[in-house]
């Protein structure tokens, strides 16, 4: 199994890598990286984590519960969409383009 994928089976628009992601995370091709701060209940600032643009909760409707999407759906759309935004890209290679290259 790749590292820092999820084994948990489930609706194929669920994000499987596991987070917080690591400032060096490679994994998935679609990756583009936000700080996300988040806040406490007296509104101060909690540590930084690392996210995805394309990370959102979604409702898993029959049972009511929440789970960690990809906005651009399943894993081949991951790879269509890194594949239109970075010509070239292959699979296994890095994630992100170097800075500047975008």
């Amino acid at each position: 199994m790749e590292e820092g994928v999820s084994t948990t089976v489930g609706l194929s628009d669920r994000c499987p890598y596991r987070r917080p992601f690591g400032a060096d995370f490679a994994a998935c091709p679609a990756f583009e990286v936000v700080v996300f701060v988040p806040l406490d209940t007296r509104h101060q600032a909690l540590p930084a984590v690392l996210s995805c643009h394309h990370l959102h909760s979604r409702e898993h409707r029959p049972s009511r519960a929440f789970y960690p999407a990809c906005a651009l759906g399943t894993a081949a759309d991951r790879v269509a969409y890194a594949r239109r935004r970075r010509p070239g890209w292959k699979a296994g290679g890095p994630a992100q383009p170097p800075p500047g290259a975008c």
